[in-house]
């Protein structure tokens, strides 16, 4: 695939991730709008925490291990011996799943008991109940991931981008149809449809390549077990996060009522750059990573993964900056409806604070992380992500003695920052930085500029006063396109190669936008 199908796919899968991020924003507006920061809020949070959070690293574990699989299998094995990897795997996996999920089922009060200590009588009941529920999305969250995971080893991403599409509608519907005539229960059985909706957009596509999966009682190929053990390290470091996010919720099931909504509320947010800007960036590239590793095109590889690098610092440091000023007009713009009241506002903005400082390591710690995996090597970043759980753990201990619910988010940061390192010193990145020090200058000099006008202009506007929805929104936005405006304009009087390549294209597209 040339550079302009690269742009192509980027654009594809940008395009139906944001309208599938704007329906996940509309999903997360519903609950605050109908159930704030209250206690069946907080349940809601904590029971879906285990197929949520922990499980759906199972999806991701999946998808990604068998791009680099399905890709080396298809291009080394025969036909027959290519549908017999895809049914063993298959298989497998839904035999796994289907275990956990029966275990979850009979284990759901001790689960409820490990994961919210804090929840006692009514709270606990209500988690319970709503954990029995959502743990069957278990089997959809593998089936789905698997089938993600050849679809886009064919570099086929219209799956991966609309099956997140189906997710939100239909857990929309679950809030606000099964919501309100069933309360927060109807959105847990919503959450469980959800999950399940993805196959009816993955399995028709999976068709019209010409594939189908099929139960088998053998698990004899040779590809079955190295698969395997590329997938565990990998479900370690993709669960790494969700494991310290679990962890908060933990510890915040002791605090005040709604610290762990508020908690969700905010990462909720600060987690929509990665999945709107950086991963419609990283994901075409890792498959090409992973194609240039089968056929040993170690140029092109190393050119390739180097490109990346630059383009998502260009992206991660704008956004960032755009969400930790304007956070609190941001939040008000999103939440500020029905149940979520100032206080609400008030402690969801702190935390959120808190949460952007982690977006520049995340953003580029996944990107890294994807490049390692393109060359089926999952070991070493698994060991930097149980380093950067135990540095979460160590920062909760000791953060939250001063900083209380803040200290967990921090704690987080710090982590996240800490796993950066270790890859930057592992992969010697360091050195290939410094062959990019006139890059490094002028991002450096464009991002100050932006920061200095986007606290101007918020300060001149008084955006975290501003009343009236239409107002604040049109003050963010004015002051966020300003702010974008100076960034790229400035990197292009430096000369970045990649802010003309950004202009030319952006030409290009209106162009044709305008042509019809």
């Amino acid at each position: 695939m040339k550079s302009q199908s690269l742009r192509r796919s980027t654009l594809w899968i940008f395009c139906l991730t944001a309208l599938s991020r704007l329906l996940g924003f509309v999903r997360t507006i519903a609950l605050a709008t109908l159930f704030g920061t209250e206690m069946q809020t907080d349940a809601w949070v904590m029971a879906s925490a285990l197929p949520n959070l922990l499980f759906g690293s199972v999806n991701q574990a999946i998808t990604v291990s068998t791009v680099p699989a399905v890709t080396a299998a298809e291009a080394q094995e025969s036909r027959a011996q290519f549908q017999q990897f895809l049914n063993q795997v298959w298989t497998l996996i839904l035999l796994i799943a289907v275990a956990m999920t029966l275990v979850g089922e009979g284990l759901a009060p001790e689960i409820v008991s490990l994961v919210a200590p804090g929840f006692h009588g009514a709270e606990r009941h209500l988690t319970i109940v709503m954990t029995r529920i959502m743990i069957p999305a278990i089997v959809f969250w593998g089936a789905s991931g698997l089938l993600t995971g050849i679809l886009q080893s064919r570099e086929n991403y219209f799956g991966m981008t609309l099956s997140p599409l189906m997710l939100n509608v239909v857990q929309i519907f679950g809030i606000l149809v099964l919501g309100h005539w069933f309360h927060i229960v109807g959105a847990a059985w919503g959450f469980t449809l959800a999950v399940a909706s993805q196959l009816l957009v993955l399995w028709p596509l999976l068709r019209r390549h010409g594939l189908s999966l099929r139960l088998t009682r053998r698990f004899d190929h040779p590809r079955l077990r190295p698969l395997l053990k590329l997938m565990g390290p990998y479900f370690v470091v993709s669960s790494a996060g969700n494991i310290e996010l679990l962890t908060d919720r933990m510890l915040a099931s002791a605090m005040p009522t709604g610290s762990i909504s508020a908690m969700n509320y905010a990462f909720t947010v600060s987690q929509v750059p990665l999945g709107l800007i950086i991963t419609p960036l990283i994901t075409p590239i890792f498959t090409r990573l992973a194609q240039h590793h089968a056929h040993q095109h170690r140029e092109a590889f190393r050119a390739l993964a180097i490109q990346g690098v630059r383009w998502v610092l260009l992206l991660a440091l704008p956004v960032s900056l755009v969400l930790f000023v304007l956070n609190v007009p941001i939040l008000r713009g999103v939440f500020e409806h029905g149940a979520f009241n100032r206080t609400s506002l008030w402690l969801t903005s702190h935390i959120f604070l808190y949460a952007i400082l982690a977006l520049p390591a995340v953003s580029l710690t996944t990107y890294l992380q994807q490049v390692s995996y393109a060359t089926q090597n999952t070991s070493r970043p698994a060991r930097y992500s149980l380093i950067g759980v135990l540095t979460n753990i160590a920062g909760n201990l000791l953060l939250t003695r001063w900083l209380g619910v803040y200290g967990l988010v921090l704690a987080t940061a710090i982590a996240n920052w800490t796993n950066l390192a270790l890859l930057l010193k592992t992969y010697s990145l360091r050195w290939h930085l410094r062959r990019q020090r006139d890059f490094l200058t002028a991002l450096a000099l464009s991002g100050s500029a932006m920061a200095l006008t986007l606290l101007g202009l918020s300060t001149l506007m008084n955006l975290n006063h501003v009343y009236g929805l239409g107002p604040l929104i049109v003050g963010v936005l004015f002051t966020a396109g300003t702010a974008l405006l100076i960034y790229g304009s400035l990197l292009l009087a430096l000369g970045v190669p990649e802010a003309r390549q950004a202009g030319r294209y952006a030409i290009h597209v209106a162009r044709r936008l305008a042509a019809g």
